[in-house]
């Protein structure tokens, strides 16, 4: 005959089929509630990814195109001084290699005469670039571009800034065969203003000359923009990547389009009303940023599509150089996104509905099988169950027994030890009245003492008796108890022991207040206490200490005992409150204690019990030794 669990367990298997194919449909449904919301999730970082990802890249561009400007920038007068510095070289060449041709058969005045002819027509840079000879008297011999010069005395011409020219030129050559020297004159174009030049002059030995030529920094710095222009329109990075320029005036300066360049579009709105030049000048001119519009026309597939630009701006030519990514990418992946989305969700629908309608077939044969299995054995094993538990039952009673008994005898030994000092008072008290009435040294007063002092040893003694007869009385019935006096009650138990073993023991206990078995808390302290003690038997050390704790903490009662006898050995810690394991001697444990006193705090106090090895300090010394927890629940 099956008993109502047995039957429910028997339904159980029969209708798990169904409820299995049920959690399966639910499964179904989170797992495409989690694939869109994985979605969500992808869509959103795919985003965020995008964005940043692009971000950097036209930020790590529109840098690399600004370094390679300032690079380019920083560098231009020295380049100029290299450009003129080879062109004096090598017109002083071609002067060199005339006079050592005919200084043995010309005149010095022909041979200056060759010399000027040659160079007068000889320019450079769209025939802006000419040569000047001055002599170290201040004479001038040869102005290509200003002929009027030619023959006079040039030692007190100035320049717009009033400097010397000729004589900051003596001044650099002195004891030199060239230098560099630094004017400022009008342009052609532009007398009014002061353009700063560079010249460079070389000494001409054999006729004491120095010959010169210059060019001006604006001239050179045009010649570099267009340079650096015509460079960044040819750049290319990615599919459609490119940095464009605008200066500050709305000109386009350098962009993909060349019809672009050139082109004024200050103007440029898109069709939200940003405008889009005004605003990237005005970004660049406070430094570097982002802004976002609508692209007029995204070169491929020639859509419109929203715009995030990175510009930056380079002051000292008031130019601000950016570059941007369309966002059309954006929603081709996120189209992609969608329907790889779209299949995968078809896909494992598919699969777990055909997995669980199959499942379902085969469990529910299955599930048949097994219950007419499980009613043939559940009788088999019923009686066999109930066997093996009464036999564990007279075990787990013969076993507590054994450690009563071990601990009442351990009780009684205490006992003992705690009546000699009383018995003794007793006897000698009562020897010294008789003693008194002989030599006729009685009075009614000293009697009242004495029979007081019996008195107090007598109640000592019979309190003695009063702990061991509740310790030993088989009434098990759950009180509620002070736990603080349980402790104390159990200290009391060994206190002379410890006296006599030379043991400090240290209490500091709150007054809690719990439900349960008192005797049998106290049979486990015992138990914890003697281990402690054999322990210190065992190590000889000179100072011992036992410390009791108990507090309360998240609503149960801690019970720390802890010594410093140095601990248990790691290897076997995990052991000690097996049955029959013990590290002492056959004769003095039989390894019962601590099993006992396991069972005793995990099924009938409900508390828990667990012992580790731990450094401690106390009065400024670091000790080590084992600690005990016991942990009780604290119920209302």
């Amino acid at each position: 005959m099956l008993s109502g669990n047995e039957k429910k367990i028997i339904n159980f298997i029969n209708y798990l089929p169904f409820l299995v194919f049920i959690c399966l449909l639910l499964l179904i449904f989170l797992i495409y509630l989690h694939n869109i919301s994985t979605y969500q999730k992808d869509v959103n970082n795919l985003k965020k990814t995008f964005i940043k990802q692009n971000k950097e890249i036209i930020n790590s561009e529109v840098n690399r195109v600004y370094k390679y400007i300032v690079h380019e920038k920083s560098n231009s007068e020295e380049r100029l001084k290299e450009s003129v510095k080879n062109r004096v070289n090598e017109v002083h060449s071609i002067i060199t290699a005339n006079y050592n041709k005919y200084k043995d058969i010309e005149t010095k005045e022909q041979i200056t005469q060759r010399i000027k002819d040659i160079l007068r027509n000889y320019r450079y840079n769209n025939k802006q670039g000419y040569f000047f000879i001055n002599n170290f008297d201040g004479l001038n011999v040869l102005h290509s571009l200003n002929p009027s010069l030619e023959g006079t005395n040039i030692s007190n011409l100035k320049d717009k800034r009033g400097n010397f020219t000729f004589l900051d030129s003596i001044k650099t050559l002195k004891n030199k065969n060239s230098s560099f020297t630094t004017v400022y004159w009008g342009k052609e174009n532009d007398l009014d203003n002061d353009y700063k030049k560079i010249n460079y002059n070389k000494v001409f030995k054999p006729y004491n000359w120095f010959i010169g030529t210059g060019e001006y920094v604006v001239d050179f710095e045009k010649k570099l923009k267009n340079k650096i222009l015509s460079y960044i329109s040819s750049l290319r990075y990615s599919e459609y990547g490119y940095v464009f320029i605008i200066d500050y005036e709305g000109n386009y300066l350098a962009h993909i389009k060349k019809n672009y360049l050139g082109l004024n579009r200050i103007n440029l709105v898109d069709k939200n009303g940003v405008e889009i030049t005004k605003e990237t000048i005005k970004t660049a001119k406070n430094g570097d940023g982002y802004i976002q519009y609508m692209g007029t026309i995204k070169p491929e597939p020639n859509i419109a599509s929203p715009k995030t630009t990175y510009t930056k701006g380079f002051q000292d030519w008031n130019w601000a150089v950016s570059s941007g990514f369309y966002h059309y990418e954006l929603t081709k992946k996120l189209k992609l996104k969608e329907l790889e989305l779209y299949n995968k969700n078809k896909k494992e629908l598919i699969s777990l509905l055909s997995i669980s309608i199959i499942f379902l077939i085969v469990f529910t044969l299955l599930s048949l099988y097994i219950s007419r299995l499980l009613k043939k054995e559940f009788s088999r094993y019923k009686s066999e169950v109930f066997k093996y538990i009464e036999n564990n039952r007279e075990k787990d009673n013969l076993l507590a027994q054994q450690s009563k008994m071990a601990a009442m005898g351990e009780m009684l030994q205490n006992i003992s030890h705690q009546w000699r000092q009383p018995l003794s008072l007793i006897s000698t008290i009562s020897t010294g009245i008789k003693v008194n009435k002989e030599l006729g040294l009685f009075d009614e007063k000293t009697l009242i003492e004495s029979m007081t002092r019996i008195n107090d040893s007598t109640k000592y003694l019979s309190q003695t008796i009063e702990d061991f007869r509740d310790f030993s009385n088989p009434n098990k019935k759950q009180i509620e108890f002070d736990l603080k006096k349980t402790i104390k009650k159990a200290i009391s138990l060994q206190e002379v022991q410890f006296k006599e073993e030379d043991i400090n023991l240290i209490s500091y206990l709150d007054k809690i207040k719990v439900f349960g078995y008192e005797n049998e808390l106290i049979q486990v302290l015992l138990n914890i206490i003697n281990n402690c003690k054999d322990e210190f038997k065992r190590s000889n050390l000179e100072e011992r200490i036992i410390i009791i704790e108990l507090i309360k903490k998240n609503k149960k009662a801690n019970i720390l005992i802890k010594d410093n006898a140095g601990g248990i050995d790691e290897s076997i810690i995990n052991r000690v409150f097996e049955p029959y394991f013990t590290t002492k001697d056959k004769s003095q444990g039989t390894g019962i204690g601590l099993y006992m006193s396991r069972e005793i705090i995990v099924k009938h106090l409900e508390g828990s019990i667990s012992v580790k090895n731990e450094e401690f300090t106390f009065n400024k010394k670091e000790y080590k030794g084992a600690r005990f927890k016991i942990s009780l629940d604290l119920k209302n």
